[in-house]
């Protein structure tokens, strides 16, 4: 059978989930961006969007090597692997490493908010990241206990679009 559309002609080639859903990125819809779940009110009044999360394996691209060589790596490379990450943001927070075993994950999320000092910026944004083994809880309320602290006015920029 020959398709006449292009769309549908290549709907074959597309990677598809066992469900037979596309695996196709989608657009996210306004109403998904400003989900009242990733909508965060600090204790100073401010509120805070999560724009993007990303969640790796904290031991990503290690095969071989001691516990402790690769624990001392993993954290001596974190602020990179997070600048890597969000190559075009200016201001990032790296909560420091607890003592003790690696935790299994680094988390990081990009979060926008109102401008900070210039009243003609569009937003004012901070990444922050932490390491945790704590992806059995919710993740909005994960991600709100541990930004919580956060002097926003200290360390986020402003930007405009």
């Amino acid at each position: 059978m020959k398709f006449k559309s292009k769309l549908i002609r290549n709907r074959q080639a597309r990677p598809q989930l066992p469900n037979g859903t596309s695996a196709e990125p989608r657009r996210i819809t306004r109403r998904e961006v400003h989900s009242p779940k990733m909508e965060y009110r600090f204790d100073s009044g401010r509120t805070v969007y999560v724009e993007e999360i990303r969640i790796t394996s904290s031991t990503l691209g290690y095969i071989a090597g001691s516990k402790d060589a690769i624990h001392d790596d993993v954290i001596k490379h974190h602020a990179e692997r997070v600048r890597e990450q969000f190559p075009g943001h200016g201001a990032f927070l790296i909560k420091p490493t607890p003592e003790g075993a690696l935790p299994a994950f680094i988390v990081i999320v990009a979060l926008v908010s109102q401008p900070v000092c210039d009243p003609a910026a569009d937003f004012s944004s901070l990444v922050f990241s932490w390491l945790s083994d704590d992806l059995g809880s919710s993740l909005p309320e994960l991600i709100g206990r541990e930004i919580q602290g956060i002097p926003w006015d200290k360390l986020a920029v402003d930007g405009n679009f």
